[in-house]
């Protein structure tokens, strides 16, 4: 009996010390990973602004009114300020759009040049005495990462622009990845 129980130990010793060697000898190796993601930006400014009445009235001999054109320093805002205005005169602005980021942009469908009227246009419609066609550049297609459009417009003051009116104009442009928007037609 004294042997059975000494096999008995004995056996439950050596299951115990081969499932310790397994466990002790067990080989383990691991893998790392490292990554690095950097996104693309877009970032489109207004490069350069101007407008063609610098002096004497285009087609005039005069120098009645005048055109002004800034951009701000972040590039963001374009601003033009028309003084003097009459019929007839008229004139051409030009901007450059200029993707300084790194993925390509479109115009956004909806919005691309929404903008909104104040102060006193006078009796007629504020579109009704200002046409503003014979545009190059326009519409706006896909802009690459450093690709400059330039955008030109002719502008004209029509017989039915009003006396004394005083009009502010704000707008926007809104673009996005190309990819995600629909081109303009």
């Amino acid at each position: 009996m004294e042997t059975k129980r000494l096999m008995a130990t004995f056996a439950v010793m050596m299951l115990t010390l081969s499932l310790a060697g397994m466990a002790y000898a067990h080989w383990v190796d691991t893998l790392f990973i490292n990554g690095t993601i950097n996104t693309g930006s877009i970032n489109v400014e207004y490069t350069y602004a101007a407008c063609s009445d610098t002096g004497i009235d285009p087609d005039y001999n005069k120098n009645i009114a005048n055109c002004t054109t800034s951009i701000s320093t972040d590039g963001k805002t374009f601003t033009f300020t028309i003084n003097n205005a009459y019929p007839s005169y008229h004139f051409w602005l030009t901007v450059n759009v200029t993707n300084l980021g790194t993925v390509p942009v479109y115009p956004a469908p909806t919005g691309f040049f929404a903008y909104s009227v104040s102060g006193n246009p006078g009796p007629a419609a504020f579109e009704d005495w200002l046409t503003v066609n014979n545009t190059s550049g326009w519409p706006l297609g896909q802009i690459d990462g450093g690709q400059t459009v330039q955008v030109r417009a002719f502008v004209h003051f029509e017989e039915t622009t009003p006396q004394s009116a005083h009009v502010t104009i704000t707008g926007n442009m809104t673009f996005w990845n190309w990819n995600e928007a629909e081109p303009m037609g």
